[in-house]
């Protein structure tokens, strides 16, 4: 049962920075794409945008250097080679810093 819910919690959390980490990318490409730009009276959008990347980058910033390193390769940068991390880390060692990356950068970015 506690394995079960380990595997939950773990799955769920790998989920959430996914879905994070995709409007982080979506938010830096409209805010991009919008830079230069005479505005159209979406101002709101736009502040709207610029604060969730910034509690992105935020939450990021406070992981340990081994923590950024997995969540911006399996998140954000989505590395196509996908046991890029068998250069730096142990399989238990990825693993337990991945956990243990995902639940701080979650709290960061919830204080954030």
């Amino acid at each position: 049962m506690n394995d079960e819910l380990n595997r939950n919690t773990y799955h769920y959390m790998e989920i959430k920075v996914s879905q994070i980490a995709a409007r982080y990318l979506l938010c830096k490409e409209w805010l991009r794409k919008k830079d230069g730009i005479i505005s159209s009276g979406e101002k709101d959008t736009e502040v709207h945008y610029a604060t969730y990347a910034q509690r992105v980058e935020t939450a990021y910033e406070e992981l340990e250097d081994n923590q950024k390193r997995i969540i911006n390769n399996d998140f954000f940068y989505q590395n196509s080679y996908p046991f890029w991390w068998e250069t730096y880390f142990s399989k238990s060692s990825y693993y337990r810093i991945k956990k243990d990356a995902m639940k701080l950068f979650l709290r960061n970015f919830k204080d954030a």
